[in-house]
């Protein structure tokens, strides 16, 4: 068992931290960079992005990827990356040990479990706000801490493993058939769009226009395909990006809420408290305390 020291990085990978067959890091990669084309992932891997990207993994649909999503990667396979945000690819990243994922889906599905294949059948997730703001604080724990608390990110760990297997497998049942390849497209685009432009004062018939449908058409396809409306999509977006610039403490909280489309400091506050548990000033300030509050209690 190895903790590490300081961060290792590889590339546009910088790994945080190490402890058995778990390892937790960050992934920026620009659009210039060697490893932007795609890759491969050579063990079971849970991604949070932060970014937008399009990621094809081999045999599957291609995703708009975005942080309200989660991706998974049994392991053993190819990828592909198509840029979307100019930024490049950025996220959290979580290589889990195969049979902690083993054994908490079988408490999940025992079927999926046993049957001799990888617990991990699906691409992606949808990535709740709990589950979000709970990797986003490990991650933020394994990063600034000089003594990382291992028990404390074994529980955490533990927590979004489930959530994120849960979500899938929950997702993935409620779909009653596969869509039509266009309708897919369809909400694709219209997620990169929203991806790029979430600071701008979005509506219906914008994001509509954007992608070349009605805005109702788009409306029933975006809850049907993705579980949530445009709005709701939209409004985690701007809270995801206003956690990102929290952390970088450049700016004030009027100036990130203005910054990342919310109207005012208290829309942002009221928001930020009803989805995350806590206010955008106790985020800046703590991430050992909440994760020993929320996974410890």
């Amino acid at each position: 068992m190895r903790l590490l020291s300081s961060r290792v990085m590889a590339g546009p990978s910088c790994e945080l931290y190490r402890d058995g067959t778990t390892v937790i890091g960050t992934w920026f990669c620009r659009p210039a960079d060697a490893e932007f084309p795609g890759g491969w992932m050579e063990n079971p891997t849970i991604v949070f992005p932060r970014t937008c990207v399009e990621i094809t993994q081999a045999g599957e649909a291609p995703i708009v990827t975005d942080p309200n999503v989660t991706v998974l990667y049994r392991g053993c396979q190819e990828y592909s990356r198509n840029l979307v945000d100019p930024v490049g690819d950025r996220c959290d990243w979580f290589e889990v040990d195969p049979q902690l994922i083993h054994e908490v889906a079988r408490e999940i599905d025992p079927g999926v479990a046993d049957d001799g294949g990888s617990p991990i059948r699906h691409t992606h997730a949808p990535a709740s706000s709990e589950t979000y703001m709970l990797q986003r604080m490990l991650v933020r724990h394994v990063a600034s801490e000089v003594s990382p608390d291992r028990l404390l990110i074994q529980e955490t760990l533990m927590r979004v493993v489930e959530s994120v297997l849960r979500a899938a497998y929950g997702s993935a049942g409620e779909k009653v058939s596969t869509p039509k390849r266009g309708h897919r497209e369809l909400v694709e685009d219209a997620k990169a769009y929203i991806g790029l432009n979430y600071a701008e004062t979005l509506t219906l018939v914008d994001v509509g226009q954007a992608v070349g449908a009605s805005s109702f058409h788009l409306a029933r396809l975006f809850r049907s395909l993705t579980g949530r409306t445009v709005h709701r999509h939209l409004t985690n977006i701007r809270l995801r990006a206003a956690l990102d610039q929290l952390e970088n403490g450049a700016a004030n909280i009027t100036e990130i809420a203005l910054g990342v489309g919310f109207a005012s400091h208290s829309h942002l506050t009221k928001l930020f408290h009803e989805r995350f548990g806590l206010t955008p000033s106790t985020f800046r300030a703590e991430s050992s305390a909440y994760l020993r509050e929320i996974v410890l209690a």
